[in-house]
């Protein structure tokens, strides 16, 4: 008697969501106002990418906020000096998840949920999904 392979597939996706295979990587296109585009990058709104500028010695993080046939749209969460035509462009996370739990009390987070009160790391295995 063999079980139902759809609840081994059922288990392997649960896990997906977890898991980036790849590093996705686009280029830059353009920059309009505050928002950067790029071509080739088929990942979800919420997920966080790292711009690679060539002009700068500092990556630009940047969270995707939309997309349009094969331009996807990104917001980035720090200064743009430096961001070109051409520059690389890398997916590094397509789930958002904060830690949650009592260590949490009497902590200071910033908006992607990591400490900025310089009391170091969280260090929490409970984390809700975002």
């Amino acid at each position: 008697m063999t079980t139902a392979p759809d609840n081994l597939f059922l288990r392997k996706q649960a896990e997906l969501p977890h898991i980036l295979g790849a590093v996705v990587t686009a280029k830059v296109n353009r920059v309009a106002g505050l928002t950067v585009e790029c071509s080739g990058m088929p990942v979800p709104v919420g997920s966080f990418c790292t711009i690679f500028p060539r002009l700068s010695e500092h990556a630009v993080e940047a969270e995707v906020v939309g997309f349009k046939n094969d331009t996807t749209y990104l917001m980035p969460l720090g200064e743009m000096q430096g961001v070109g035509p051409g520059d690389r462009v890398e997916c590094f996370s397509i789930e958002q998840a904060v830690p949650v739990g009592d260590h949490l009390l009497g902590r200071v987070l910033d908006g992607r949920g990591r400490p900025a009160d310089g009391k170091g790391p969280i260090h929490s295995t409970n984390l809700r999904r975002i």
